[in-house]
């Protein structure tokens, strides 16, 4: 067998592809058409019109794929990897577009025949468990009408050797020039949107200050985004030649605008500034200060012996001060390869900070 832990290594047989896809047929286009294939792995079925793709991309020695193989591309107009993101420019068109899946981004698996054949090397270090390019969008629950909010979602980092597809593979939509945004909507009713100042980050902190609508106390659902330019939340007018993205996998989040006067907590967030340096940020609430707070960096394998306790963390700061509405970060921490996650007390409350990701691997719910 040349199945296990979740991927395929060569030589590829059809028992290898009935235990990856999860179908119980012995034919390999059934198995194509209907097997339960994670898109987001790199080397898949593809539509490509060509019976060999090995010849001059396969590295015998290591048995892998070289770093220049391309024949996973596939050869269909605007589809990378057999999936073609979901492009549109009239904003209003955003909410159709969410199902809390793919959200208008398409997967095109090949149809046979002589210009999109089936080939059994397809599979060939097929990862089934390959990470998602984007996903696991958060915001706070509760934010002051008048106050700093962060939204931010989780992005696969792209390297040499990846198994998997990042944003940074569709080059022909240059998702590294894109900017991420959110906008929020009152049911189906439209009131701002607004885009990070720097394009390939999925991070924004901001006020609505000067918003192009005040957005009253209340419920409110927030999509993410990504456009072709920065989107300022003061913009009260659509901008021809605007290009927009839907975010696949994330779902609309809920949040709620409270008086200024209500207490919220503290928000954190993090970001890797590169992929080897970790910034941790906290804001303190605008109305007060915060006394005793402590920060630590948790392994995600952790989360497979819980009874380690925090003595788990790899780095720590303790009791520190958090004065109000202060941004405070400790940047130039360099843990080794892996997944983690940021755990923080602020006055006794607890929180968890999802968004902490080195290699591209989807963390464990905790």
């Amino acid at each position: 067998m040349s199945y296990a832990n979740s991927k395929v290594t060569a030589p590829v047989s059809i028992s290898d592809v009935k235990a990856a896809v999860g179908y119980n047929s012995g034919d390999l286009a059934t198995l194509i058409t209907n097997g339960a294939i994670n898109i987001w792995a790199k080397y898949k079925p593809v539509a490509k019109n060509l019976i060999d793709t090995v010849t001059g991309q396969w590295d015998a020695t290591n048995n892998k794929w070289l770093a220049s193989a391309t024949w996973w591309k596939g050869n269909l107009v605007d589809y990378i990897g057999g999936i073609k993101p979901k492009e549109f420019y009239v904003f209003s068109q955003l909410l159709s577009f969410y199902d809390g899946n793919l959200n208008g981004w398409e997967y095109n698996r090949p149809a046979g025949g002589a210009n999109q054949p089936y080939r059994l090397q397809d599979f060939a270090c097929y990862n089934k468990d390959a990470p998602k390019p984007i996903e696991g969008f958060f915001m706070a629950d509760k934010i002051k009408q008048h106050g700093q909010f962060t939204a931010s979602a989780m992005m696969s980092m792209p390297t040499d050797d990846a198994d998997y597809i990042t944003l940074a593979d569709f080059t022909s939509q240059a998702f590294n020039t894109l900017y991420w945004g959110v906008a929020f909507y009152s049911g189906s009713t439209f009131k701002c949107k607004l885009t990070a100042s720097t394009p390939g980050v999925s991070q924004i902190e901001s006020t609505f200050s000067g918003a192009a609508v005040t957005l009253q106390l209340g419920t409110y659902q927030v999509y993410p985004f990504f456009a072709n330019r920065e989107i300022p939340i003061t913009e009260t007018q659509e901008q021809s030649g605007t290009k927009y993205y839907t975010c696949p996998n994330c779902s609309p989040v809920t949040v709620e605008i409270v008086n200024d006067q209500t207490g919220t907590d503290a928000q954190i967030t993090g970001d890797y500034i590169t992929q080897t340096s970790l910034l941790i940020s906290a804001v303190g609430d605008s109305g007060r200060a915060y006394d005793h707070c402590y920060a630590y960096v948790i392994p995600a394998t952790y989360f497979d012996n819980p009874s380690a306790g925090i003595s788990a963390a790899i780095w720590h700061r303790d009791d520190f001060t958090l004065g109000q509405s202060e941004l405070k970060s400790w940047p130039r921490f360099t843990p080794p390869s892996g997944v983690y996650f940021v755990y923080m007390t602020i006055n006794n409350s607890q929180y968890w900070v999802k968004n902490q990701i080195l290699t591209p691997v989807t963390p464990p719910t905790q």
